[in-house]
């Protein structure tokens, strides 16, 4: 579904993405880990055409996206949700919902962005409860769930999510990344970018460890668990 070749961005000076190598198989969970700096965002943001990309390519479905704008990607169907949500604050439940299908037009595209609702209404209960509620007065875990249903109300076929866990107690990181794990059961495609590696490694079928803006390691998520450097430097020592 989707394929990084040799990716490279630049900042300035600064050489963010040295040669990035990545692929996303449609119905499984993809993580890519790793510390502050890695590059882990800049990645995400270089797939949504929210950053030039000056070497390498993506191709998503089969479409190159180097050059594309942001809307133009999300129309292919890759939604990024931001670190820090990124809801509208002052706008209600509801309204923000109905933000995330604001490309679906046709009338085919309508209806099925209303079985899309219902879908999402029925993966978070709570906001079925809350449509007419202000968005800015919810929790946030419950604004992160807002913010990953919005994109589930679009023509997301790619559901590329950053930071979920961030600032959350774990309680809330548990049912999050149940609900993560719960796409993918019902055949969704999911990359996940956490530093919560641990809980990434544990639901994500594949992952990716960056470091300085190089794939360091790369495998299926049970056996990088196992890797003693891994353990080691994002693991907190041995043990699960």
């Amino acid at each position: 579904m989707l394929a990084v070749e040799d990716l490279h961005v630049y900042y300035g000076g600064l050489h963010a993405l040295k040669g990035i190598n990545l692929e996303v198989h449609k119905g499984e969970i993809v993580a890519v880990i790793g510390r502050n700096g890695a590059g882990k965002t800049t990645l995400l943001n270089a797939l949504s055409g929210l950053v030039r990309v000056q070497g390498g390519s993506i191709t998503f479905r089969g479409k190159t996206l180097r050059g594309k704008k942001p809307h133009e990607i999300v129309n292919l169907g890759l939604y990024q949700v931001p670190e820090g949500r990124r809801i509208f604050s002052p706008l209600t439940v509801l309204e923000n919902l109905e933000l995330g299908a604001y490309l679906r037009v046709s009338s085919k595209d309508k209806i099925k962005a209303q079985e899309d609702l219902k879908y999402v209404l029925k993966l978070f209960p709570f906001l079925k409860e809350r449509l007419n509620q202000q968005a800015g007065t919810l929790s946030g875990g419950e604004q992160q769930m807002l913010a990953i249903g919005r994109a589930l109300v679009g023509k997301t076929k790619l559901l590329a999510l950053d930071e979920p866990s961030l600032g959350l107690a774990p309680m809330v990181v548990k049912e999050i990344f149940g609900v993560i794990s719960r796409l993918r059961d019902d055949g969704g495609t999911i990359l996940l970018v956490e530093q919560n590696a641990r809980a990434a490694l544990k639901i994500s079928d594949r992952a990716y460890v960056l470091d300085a803006g190089k794939v360091a390691l790369e495998g299926p998520s049970h056996s990088l668990l196992d890797r003693e450097e891994v353990q080691k430097v994002y693991l907190g020592g041995k043990g699960r």
